[in-house]
């Protein structure tokens, strides 16, 4: 379907947030994590219900003191794009695996279990307290189980802790301990490829980086590294800290040699499966990070967000900070991952500055006119660490939603796309339909206007594509309907019914040249991701134990996605259904399998075919005895004329 459609080499990313992943109680620390088998299995059903040719992870960095603070006083670890982007997250560390054979037994499992426990505790209690009853009535422990099994809220707290003690360092420590002292053969090897990472270019990042942590806790100014590089005297300072903190520095660089070694095995292992892993290059950086490297920002800029603004101009001037900053990030995302979806993009191509004075007056704001100078810079330093082989076209991608005014891919004045811009891929979100009302971000407005390389689908910051299914007062949904409608040719009057819609903007990405998945979508769900806040709530669901079992009941109820109806669908729109109706016939008869009413999971499916198998041998068998006693009847039959025949002539 895909080969007539002539999509068969295209892209399909899935993006996930790491941390939403599931995990039984038994193994749960509060989040979940990229290695564990639980989200391996998730993954390899998702795989194959969305036909996804790489997995996306979004940003998974250190978090620092970028936690934002709620209103109830509480520290905001949740939001991905605020993590540290030169470094990995201890957060994302798999415990429970580094208590195995295979890891050395690098970390005690009792420290494992004090952290599950811990988790399992603290859930616990918030769901006492949350449906316990009042007065006499007795508290209803069945419910509290019940809830426990399909909670879909993350415990950051239980490995960050409520001031950021980080109960996950324990077990950490321990491992390090471990490894600087080996007990076995694997311990050895472990600490062989920790001195070999260590000589890696990017742990002089790291120590400043770790140095600039002490900043919040008074022992140097926070403008310390400012003029850095022309001060013998702070550079004399700085080798004294790194002498003082020498293990603490030591400890930073463990963590980010084991969750490196974690990651790298999960993108071979998808890799073996021949499936790529995509990391998500956040547009900023942590606030440790732009401690340790102040000259390679604009003073007192920012691009929104509360992210400062890197010296775009210097970027690609060797010896700017700001280029020594930048090409470590992207040598840092290139080593890790197969392909790059650039958070903001572009930014890099137009990016808005704001000024303001001392005291955070907004004085000036300003757009930076780069072209295609950065997106040059990356594709070379692709090529620096990829080999010239590497496809800077399609595993390079660069966000394009923005403002208008901010950014837009099309020449004003011939109306096609931006020549500059044509060796260059854009992911643009297909939920804004709302220029001059012909609708844009679609694959009809693609053509025309001659952009060939995009990626298009929801992202992580819109509705979630069941809730804008139904919210009608969103006027971005008329605009879809109608742009829906043109494509699919499929009347308006239908596609305003929630699930059609779901189904239109499914069948969407098939006319698309590449297409972008959120998991939330793709499971059909109404949980909210992002809620566009900086509250202790957004970020904060996950899938739950059931995850299986809630996609295949939002399949069935048409609000999941089911790739052979978007295929069919696209096929349809297309008037391939007519050119090869029996592979129409084909996709369509398992777009109604996905449908049907029935089992809900793997294990409830092979179950139901096992009982059915056996039913059917004994059907079988029964039918055999059947016939074997009618047949040993017979035979006794005979035997018994014989011998009765042969008494008589006796007798006689």
């Amino acid at each position: 379907a895909e080969k007539v459609l002539n999509i068969d080499n295209s892209t399909t990313l899935l993006k996930i947030y790491t941390t939403s992943m599931p995990s039984p109680l038994k193994s749960d620390t509060g989040q979940g994590k990229l290695s564990s088998p639980y989200t391996k299995e998730f993954l390899k059903t998702m795989s194959i219900y969305t036909g996804a040719t790489a997995i996306k992870v979004m940003p998974n960095g250190k978090f620092d003191k970028n936690g934002k603070i709620d209103k109830y006083g509480n520290i905001c670890h949740s939001i991905p794009y605020l993590r540290q982007a030169l470094t990995l997250g201890e957060d994302t560390i798999n415990i429970e695996e580094l208590t195995t054979k295979e890891w050395g037994n690098i970390v005690n499992k009792n420290d494992f279990f004090e952290l599950t426990e811990n988790n399992k505790n603290s859930l616990t209690k918030n769901y006492i307290k949350q449906f316990s009853y009042t007065g006499t009535k007795v508290l209803d422990m069945e419910e509290v189980s019940k809830k426990l099994v399909d909670r879909n809220w993350l415990n950051y707290e239980n490995e960050f802790g409520k001031n950021q003690d980080y109960p996950i360092l324990k077990p950490l420590k321990g491992a390090y301990k471990n490894v600087m002292n080996p007990k076995n053969d694997v311990q050895l090897s472990l600490k062989k490829e920790f001195e070999e990472f260590k000589q890696k270019p990017i742990n002089k990042f790291y120590e400043r980086i770790a140095i600039a942590s002490f900043m919040d806790k008074g022992e140097i100014p926070y403008n310390f590294f400012e003029n850095f590089e022309n001060s013998p005297q702070k550079q004399e300072q700085y080798k004294i800290l790194k002498e003082k903190h020498s293990e603490d520095v030591d400890f930073f660089k463990f963590n980010q040699f084991i969750a490196k070694k974690q990651l790298q095995n999960v993108k071979k292992e998808l890799n073996s499966e021949g499936k790529e892993l995509w990391g998500d290059c956040q547009i900023g950086f942590g606030v440790d990070e732009i401690n340790a490297f102040p000259d390679a920002f604009i003073k007192n800029a920012s691009i929104g967000w509360g992210l400062p603004a890197i010296k775009y101009e210097e970027i690609t001037d060797e010896k700017s900070e700001a280029h020594k900053l930048f090409k470590q990030k992207l040598e840092f995302f290139l080593e890790n991952y197969d392909g790059i979806r650039f958070d903001v993009g572009w930014a890099y191509i137009n990016p808005l500055i704001k000024h303001r004075d001392d005291e955070g007056n907004l004085i000036k704001t300003e757009h930076k006119s780069m072209d295609d100078k950065i997106l040059n810079f990356i594709d070379k330093t692709a090529k620096e660490v990829k080999g010239e082989k590497f496809n800077t076209v399609k595993n390079l991608v660069y966000e394009g939603d923005a403002g208008y005014e901010d950014f837009h891919y099309i020449d004003e004045n011939t109306k096609r796309l931006k020549p500059f811009l044509k060796n260059h891929t854009l992911v643009l979100t297909g939920q804004y339909q709302n220029l001059n009302g012909e609708g844009w971000n679609n694959p009809e407005f693609f053509d025309k206007t001659g952009l060939e390389n995009y990626i298009t689908g929801h992202n992580h910051d819109n509705q979630n594509l069941r809730l804008f299914s139904e919210n009608y007062k969103d006027p971005n949904r008329e605009n879809n309907i109608k742009v829906l409608s043109k494509l699919l040719h499929i009347p308006q009057e239908t596609l305003q019914q929630p699930a059609e819609f779901v189904k239109g903007k499914f069948a969407e990405l098939f006319i698309s040249k590449n297409r972008h998945l959120m998991f939330y979508d793709v499971m059909g769900s109404k949980d909210i991701l992002d809620c566009d806040n900086n509250s202790s709530e957004t970020y904060r669901v996950r899938l739950n134990e059931n995850w299986e079992k809630e996609f295949h009941t939002n399949l069935q109820n048409n609000n999941g996605f089911n790739l052979m109806e978007a295929l069919c669908t696209a096929m349809k729109a297309k008037g391939k259904d007519k050119e090869y109706p029996e592979l129409y016939k084909k996709a369509d008869n398992f777009a109604q399998i996905l449908r049907e009413k029935g089992a809900l999971t793997r294990q409830e499916a092979d179950y139901n075919e096992k009982l059915t198998y056996n039913e059917s041998n004994t059907e079988v068998n029964t039918h055999k005895t059947e016939q074997q006693m009618k047949h040993n009847q017979k035979f006794i039959t005979k035997l018994a004329n014989a011998l009765s025949s042969i008494v008589n002539k006796n007798l006689s």
